[in-house]
């Protein structure tokens, strides 16, 4: 899957085999940027995983509910 090479300054590298549609997403997210499009990834995963989600869920049931800052100052 993927093979980690750690640098001396707290770099990783990554050589990461990806599919067409993985990659497209990964510059979506990340703005055509592909090691932004993962970083923001890591961190999303990081979010749902410490709000309780687990890798083996079936992820059909779970809900996603996103609200918008409140915009009353205007």
């Amino acid at each position: 899957m993927a093979k980690i090479i750690q640098g001396v300054d707290k770099t990783t590298e990554f050589k990461l085999w990806l599919s067409a549609e993985q990659r497209a997403i990964l510059e979506i997210i990340g703005s055509g940027n592909m090691t932004q499009g993962l970083k923001v990834a890591i961190d999303q995963a990081g979010h749902f995983y410490n709000c309780g989600l687990e890798p083996d869920m079936d992820l059909r049931f779970v809900g996603l509910v996103t609200t918008l800052p409140d915009n009353d100052d205007e």
